[in-house]
C-alpha cells in the first residue's frame, strides 16, 4: 500500500528527532538534528516549500547520512 506524504513526513520527522547529534570526528563537534534542520530538508532558504518529490529524496536518504557524518578523516 502507498503511503501517503503527510504519513511519510510524520514517521521522517519521528525517526529524526530521535537522532538528537551525532559527533563528526573531521568537524571535530557533534551535527546536531533540530527541528531546524528538519525544516531546511522541507522548505528552501527562502522558506519556499521544496517539491514534494524533492522532499522525498531527501528525506529518504537521511538514514545515509548518520554514516558519512560518523567516518573519520583518511590520513595520506
Amino acid at each position: 500500500m502507498t503511503q501517503n506524504f503527510s504519513d511519510f513526513i510524520e514517521e521522517k520527522r519521528a525517526w529524526y528527532k530521535t537522532v538528537e547529534k551525532v559527533y563528526c570526528p573531521i568537524l571535530n563537534q557533534y551535527v546536531i538534528f533540530n527541528s531546524k534542520g528538519f525544516y531546511h530538508l522541507r522548505y528552501d532558504s527562502h522558506g519556499k516549500r521544496r517539491d514534494v518529490r524533492e522532499q522525498k529524496y531527501k528525506i529518504g536518504l537521511l538514514p545515509l547520512v548518520i554514516p558519512v557524518i560518523q567516518l573519520e578523516p583518511v590520513s595520506k
